[in-house]
């Protein structure tokens, strides 16, 4: 909830962000004020990484979370 872009009155589609006919659920302000909460919780409650694989398709890099 509240990570989509419908809800302050846009959509995606296609790759393409259009603006929607339909009133907002919620003002863009609100929408990216708990996008700025939502992405510091992440950050303040991230896991560090355990452990690195490397090898697979073109030395790409495999991270192991606990």
């Amino acid at each position: 909830m509240l990570r989509n872009p419908i809800d302050y009155g846009d959509f995606l589609w296609k790759g393409t962000l259009y603006r929607g006919s339909d009133e907002p659920l919620i003002s863009k302000k609100l929408f990216d004020a708990v996008q700025a909460v939502f992405d510091r919780y992440a950050v303040e409650h991230a896991e560090p990484v355990a452990t690195d694989h490397r090898g697979g398709l073109a030395g790409s890099v495999v991270r192991h979370r606990p």
